[in-house]
């Protein structure tokens, strides 16, 4: 028997869907910590780190 608490079995799972979604780019990095916030879970550092590239990349876009 596992020793995580159900909410904590919960949490992990909806933090992998979410790190999957981005992985297989259904959602930008920005909508999953969005996602996440939403549900009270932690993602990644990974997931972070797109997300601060991202709006870096589209910074860059929209300043030419």
């Amino acid at each position: 028997m596992s020793t995580v608490p159900k909410e904590g079995k919960a949490h992990r799972c909806v933090s992998l869907a979410l790190e999957h979604a981005v992985e297989r780019g259904k959602l930008k990095p920005f909508e999953a910590l969005e996602a996440a916030e939403h549900f009270g879970v932690q993602l990644q550092s990974w997931v972070q780190r797109q997300h601060d590239h991202y709006r870096a990349t589209n910074k860059a876009e929209t300043d030419r």
